[in-house]
């Protein structure tokens, strides 16, 4: 079962959340929650005539999910593997 999200200025209309998930689909209801939808990874701007051109700096491994996954967390798509710290270590270096 899904708890229905009508949106205005998506990709698409409407989305789901797990129905087990009330918590969430209550603060998104009360605006104390956002989702961000249609994102994906790039080191700069780019085109589609520059993507197929291979002329600007690429995510490595652009259409594997687990490398996506892994740059989700690191906000270095452009270094392969899992070398780069996630962004919560950086954070807490920081602040530290």
């Amino acid at each position: 079962q899904l708890n229905v999200i009508a949106t205005e200025g998506q990709a698409c209309s409407k989305f789901g959340i797990h129905s087990q998930l009330k918590v969430v689909k209550e603060l998104y209801d009360a605006k104390e929650l956002a989702f961000v939808s249609n994102i994906g990874s790039l080191v700069q701007p780019t085109t589609p005539v520059e993507y197929k051109r291979r002329n600007v700096s690429l995510c490595a491994s652009l259409f594997s999910h687990l490398d996506q996954t892994i740059a989700a967390g690191t906000l270095e798509c452009q270094t392969p593997g899992v070398k780069p710290r996630g962004v919560g270590g950086r954070l807490a270096d920081v602040l530290g």
